[in-house]
């Protein structure tokens, strides 16, 4: 299976290309022995056929083995990402008849940034970004919503009390948003659409975000659609151990 069909990672391949990989500044929080903190990893390099340009979150727990977890699954990610699309660059340049002399590089990118940070959960959106020929590239987003205290990776339906409909209530707030904009959408979305207890999310310090891949509600014109839902909408149903009102 690889990384384009679900992020399901079945197997690791050594790189056949040395990469640059760097740690740099910290992002959030002051690094020490038992700091919490999110720096930024740089995997870059560049030759005739790829281009590679990753920044990947690195982070620093309480829970020291989960960190771990998360810190090599991240790279892991990355390399089987960069592998993936160095294998397909050098099997289409080698089946060139001109000799690649109107070859574009291929694209292997990413970058992530902090949605939300805090003693108890931290939520991290990434996107990576591929180019293997054709009219454009892919975009490929997901996140880590995580419990910093455990290092539990966390569904949307941990973040809500069990006698709460959060299915109802974000499916019907998804649809209200979708109906300011409808010539942007699948028309069948708008009956269809469902919210599972996996839907992808992130969070920021005011909103629960919601967000669909390209292609999943959508067409790539309209990019990767995002619906912020304020979680004063929903503090009723939130689990008090994650969410506290805001002056409280």
């Amino acid at each position: 299976m690889t990384f384009t069909k679900g992020f399901s990672f079945l197997y690791k391949r050594i790189l056949a290309s040395a990469l640059l990989i760097l740690c740099v500044g910290t992002v959030i929080g002051a690094q020490g022995e038992d700091a919490f903190f999110i720096s930024e990893r740089v995997i870059f390099s560049e030759t005739e056929l790829l281009t590679v340009d990753l920044r990947i979150p690195q982070v620093g727990l309480g829970n020291k083995n989960a960190a771990k977890q998360l810190n090599e699954e991240w790279q892991t990610q990355a390399e089987l990402f960069i592998d993936e699309i160095s294998t397909s660059a050098k099997k289409l340049f080698g089946e060139l008849e001109d000799g690649g002399s109107h070859w574009f590089p291929f694209v292997a990118a990413g970058s992530f940034r902090v949605g939300y940070a805090d003693k108890n959960v931290l939520s991290i959106p990434i996107q990576y970004y591929r180019f293997s020929g054709g009219a454009h590239g892919m975009t490929y987003q997901f996140a880590y919503n995580i419990d910093t205290r455990t290092g539990k990776v966390l569904t949307l339906a941990d973040l809500f009390l069990s006698n709460f409909d959060y299915r109802r209530f974000i499916a019907d707030e998804v649809k209200r948003q979708m109906g300011l904009e409808p010539e942007i959408y699948f028309p069948e979305n708008f009956s269809n659409l469902e919210i599972t207890p996996e839907q992808p999310f992130y969070f920021t310090a005011e909103n629960l975000v919601i967000f669909f891949g390209l292609y999943e509600i959508a067409p790539y014109s309209s990019g990767i659609r995002e619906f912020p839902i304020p979680f004063s909408w929903v503090w009723e149903g939130l689990q008090p151990r994650f969410f506290k009102k805001q002056g409280s």
